[in-house]
């Protein structure tokens, strides 16, 4: 058994980028105690420690896979896409922008919902009455809720994939001088 201050050390070390044989080696220097992988990995799977890749791919300090909803935010990611999926087809639903009653949209809305996630009826009933107060407001110009528009127009998530793609894709050395690479340059040769 080791002390809590090795384990805060060794949580801290994982978190920070290190693999777990280099965190073992750093705690045997710092401590004299060498801790072995599997224990490493039972604390890691016990206090629910960030991946230590996440520090070495430069993910944010606050994403953590390891705990509800620690990436996406979601916390139920059917009710999620079901509500997105439905007002995405209410929104593209010419019967929103005539006459047709609100119930008949929302039931068509629902059925296509049901047949691509399969739901359970919880979830349906639920959806029903927030489905036709969206109608309405559309109906009505008011604003929709920005937080559930289509995942298409979510400003933030474009403007963040577009300076990807303007920063190009990393070139793995080993597969470069094999010709297997795909790199701007040869897209740009080819188009000439």
């Amino acid at each position: 058994m080791h002390p809590t201050h090795i384990r805060v050390r060794a949580k801290a070390l994982s978190e920070n980028g290190n693999n777990p044989k280099r965190v073992s080696d750093l705690i045997e220097q710092e401590f004299g105690v060498r801790p072995s992988y599997r224990t490493l990995k039972d604390w890691a799977d016990k206090e629910r420690w960030k991946p230590w890749r996440d520090a070495v791919l430069n993910i944010d300090e606050d994403l953590n896979p390891n705990t509800w909803a620690g990436v996406s935010g979601i916390h139920d990611p059917m009710l999620h896409l079901s509500e997105v999926m439905a007002k995405r087809l209410i929104r593209e639903d010419a019967g929103t922008r005539s006459n047709d009653p609100r119930l008949a949209i929302t039931v068509r809305a629902l059925e296509a919902v049901n047949r691509e996630y399969d739901p359970g009826p919880r979830v349906i009933k639920y959806l029903r009455p927030k489905l036709m107060e969206y109608i309405t407001a559309l109906r009505k110009g008011k604003k929709p809720n920005r937080l559930n528009e289509d995942p298409q127009l979510n400003r933030t998530s474009q403007g963040l994939l577009a300076g990807l793609r303007a920063q190009g894709f990393p070139i793995d050395e080993d597969h470069a001088e094999l010709g297997m690479v795909f790199t701007h340059e040869q897209e740009k040769e080819e188009d000439d």
